[in-house]
């Protein structure tokens, strides 16, 4: 999961739509080092600052000697939930974005 990091910014012109409302709400650019599936028409930081990049990211972390199954069982559950197309929608409404499943490693 990347988690896209808002410049904020004093004021920002725009037409409604979910990207323009992010801009409002955020600021006027993304740090990810490109521009954000569903923000299209939110710039990046490196647009302007070429090479310019900022991410975050999430870890879930179990003890050493966690049984493998549990492992695999814990980041199958994860990634299933992850992929919901709600749970997506309110990442993105907070600036976070999942890139895709992760490995139980």
């Amino acid at each position: 999961m990347r988690l896209v990091t808002p410049m904020r910014g004093n004021s920002v012109n725009g037409s409604a739509g979910p990207a323009s409302r992010w801009s409002a709400r955020f600021g006027p650019a993304v740090t990810a080092g490109k521009r954000v599936s569903g923000l299209e028409s939110v710039p990046t930081m490196a647009e302007s600052y070429p090479g310019f990049e900022y991410v975050g990211w999430f870890a879930l972390v179990a003890p050493a000697g966690t049984p493998e199954p549990v492992v695999r069982k814990v980041n199958a559950d994860v990634n299933a939930v992850l992929a919901k197309d709600e749970i997506q929608k309110r990442l993105l409404e907070l600036g976070a974005i999942n890139e895709g499943p992760a490995s139980p490693e």
